[in-house]
C-alpha cells in the first residue's frame, strides 16, 4: 500500500501544483474563457492513463501464461528507467517549475484563436504523463500481488496518495500550506528508489519464469532464518505491496535489486549535494556527445 501511496501522492501532486499555476496564470491574465479548455484537457490526460492501466490489469489476462510474464518483465524493467529518469528530473527542475509552465502558457495564449486548444494540449500531456508514469510504475505491484487483499490495499493506497495530493495542492493554491519542493521531492525521491530496486528485481523475475533469461535455483531463502517472513504472512505481503519482496530471490533478482540500490541510492544523494558538479558533468557529456555526431 505504501508504495502505491507514494507513487501516486508524489506523481499526483505534480500534476495537481502544475495544474493550479495553470489556473492560476489564466486568473491572472483575466483569461477565464479559456478555462473550459483547461478543464477538458485535464479529464482527457486522466482518462487516458485510466484506460490503459485498466487493460494492463485486465486486458492482459487474454494473453498466455509466458507472454504475459514477458511483458510483465519488459514492463516492469521499463518503469524502473522511467521512474529513475523521472526522480533526477524533478530534482533538477522542481525549483523552476512555475516558471516555466507560465512560459508555456504565456506562449499559448499568444497564439489567438488556437490559444484555448494550446492549452488543452499542455494540459492534456501534463496530466496524461503523470497518470502513465504512475499506470505503468504501479502495474508490476498488481501483477506481484499475492491475493485479492493485496490487490485492494494497492488500489487503497493509490486512491489515498491522489485524494492526499489533491488536498495539499488545493491548501498550497489557497496560501493556508506551504510545502518545500526541493526537500519533498527528494524524500519521495529516496523511497522510490527502494520500491524501483524491488521492481527491477521482480522484472528480471517475470523474464526468468518467460524463459527470456535461464532460471537459476533460488540463492537463499530468508524465511530458513526469519520464519515471519513466511509466504503469505502478514509481514511478507506488507513487504510485497512496498518494495515487492522476495524471500528466496535467484542471484538475478538479488543482485539487480542490490545492484540499482546502490548505485542509483548514491548518485541520487550526492546528486543532491552537489548538484552544481553533476549538471556540469551533464552538460559536459552532452557536447561531447554532440561532438561525436557531428
Amino acid at each position: 500500500m505504501l508504495g502505491a501511496l507514494v507513487i501516486a501522492l508524489r506523481e499526483g501532486l505534480e500534476a495537481v501544483l502544475i495544474v493550479s499555476i495553470l489556473y492560476a496564470y489564466i486568473k491572472k491574465v483575466e483569461r477565464e474563457d479559456l478555462l473550459p479548455k483547461l478543464w477538458l484537457g485535464i479529464v482527457v490526460g486522466a482518462v487516458v492513463p485510466m484506460s490503459v492501466g485498466a487493460y494492463l490489469v485486465w486486458g492482459t489476462y487474454t494473453l498466455t501464461t509466458q507472454a504475459q510474464e514477458s511483458l510483465g518483465g519488459f514492463l516492469s524493467l521499463f518503469a524502473v528507467a522511467l521512474i529513475t529518469w523521472m526522480i533526477f528530473w524533478m530534482a533538477e527542475h522542481s525549483a523552476g517549475m512555475a516558471a516555466r509552465m507560465q512560459s508555456q502558457v504565456k506562449e499559448a495564449l499568444s497564439k489567438g484563436s488556437g490559444a484555448g486548444w494550446s492549452l488543452f494540449v499542455i494540459a492534456l500531456i501534463t496530466v496524461g504523463r503523470e497518470g502513465l508514469e504512475t499506470a505503468i510504475f504501479i502495474w508490476p505491484m498488481f501483477k506481484n500481488a499475492s491475493d485479492n487483499e493485496n490487490g485492494t490495499s494497492l488500489v487503497a493506497g493509490m486512491l489515498v496518495g491522489i485524494a492526499i495530493a489533491i488536498a495539499l495542492g488545493y491548501l498550497i493554491y489557497r496560501g493556508v500550506a506551504r510545502i518545500n519542493l526541493r526537500i519533498f521531492f527528494e524524500v519521495t525521491g529516496y523511497l522510490l528508489i527502494f520500491v524501483a530496486a524491488g521492481v527491477c528485481s521482480y522484472g528480471f523475475h517475470d523474464l526468468q519464469e518467460a524463459g527470456v533469461i535461464p532460471m537459476t535455483a533460488p540463492l537463499f531463502d530468508i524465511t530458513t532464518y526469519i520464519p515471519a517472513l513466511v509466504y503469505n504472512g502478514g509481514l511478507y505481503d506488507v513487504l510485497v505491496a512496498i518494495f515487492q519482496f522476495s524471500p528466496s530471490p535467484t542471484a538475478l533478482q538479488f543482485f539487480s535489486w542490490l545492484i540499482y540500490l546502490v548505485v542509483v541510492g548514491t548518485l541520487f544523494y550526492f546528486y543532491n549535494r552537489n548538484k552544481k558538479l553533476f549538471l556540469a558533468v551533464k552538460r559536459a557529456l552532452l557536447q561531447r556527445l554532440a561532438a561525436v555526431r557531428g
